[in-house]
């Protein structure tokens, strides 16, 4: 059983108001101290939930899916979703490296549960601004690969552009369809935030 458009058009609608249900500066925060997967996903099931209704049940932890929805016991729709940074998207070993570990573990999420759509998504942290040095050691967990990009780039401008322009290019290649969705996360410690979620899919029956 294929996702419904309504199911797959909910789930394109919350994330493109995903921002508003974080506090001010909530995201901002949440993604320089950790990562974004978790705080994103865990908001992006719930919003999904309320979205849906009672007709379907949003579960976290599905099998191999980090998202599944459910009509009963049935999947109709799987979200695998895996999260970065915009200067890991600038090699091309590191880049190609996180699509291929995506697609393969979106692919076997798929293949558990054919009867049903799947969708990948890929959250990208963009960070403008250079850590204060207090912070860079056990604060903002991925400062040395930030600042290590912005020195390399000249600006946290030229990061993002080119981070994005990079991995569109690399999603363009696999041919499914694609959309990005930018979280606004506000700011912290002088830094600003966005998210950029890619979602990729669904994914053609038969290519599990």
């Amino acid at each position: 059983m294929a996702a419904s458009p309504s199911v797959v058009g909910a789930l394109a609608t919350t994330l493109a108001s995903l921002s508003a249900d974080f506090d001010a500066d909530e995201l901002a925060y949440l993604a320089l101290t950790g990562t974004a997967g978790q705080p994103v996903r865990d908001r992006l099931a719930w919003r999904l939930q309320q979205e849906l209704g009672e007709a379907h049940v949003v579960a976290r932890g599905w099998r191999r899916a980090d998202i599944a929805v459910l009509a009963g016991e049935t999947p109709v729709l799987q979200v695998e979703a895996k999260a970065m940074y915009a200067f890991d998207l600038l090699g091309a070993t590191s880049r190609t490296g996180h699509l291929a570990e995506l697609v393969a573990n979106g692919l076997k999420m798929s293949a558990l549960a054919p009867e049903g759509s799947a969708c990948l998504l890929a959250l990208v942290t963009h960070v403008d601004g250079a850590v204060p040095e207090h912070l860079r050691e056990h604060v903002v967990k991925h400062a040395a690969g930030i600042r290590a990009a912005l020195d390399r780039e000249g600006s946290a401008e030229a990061v993002a552009a080119r981070a994005r322009k990079t991995w569109e290019a690399e999603i363009a290649r696999l041919g499914w369809p694609s959309a990005r969705f930018t979280l606004g996360g506000g700011s912290m410690w002088g830094l600003g935030v966005e998210v950029d979620a890619y979602l990729v899919g669904p994914l053609p029956p038969g290519e599990a």
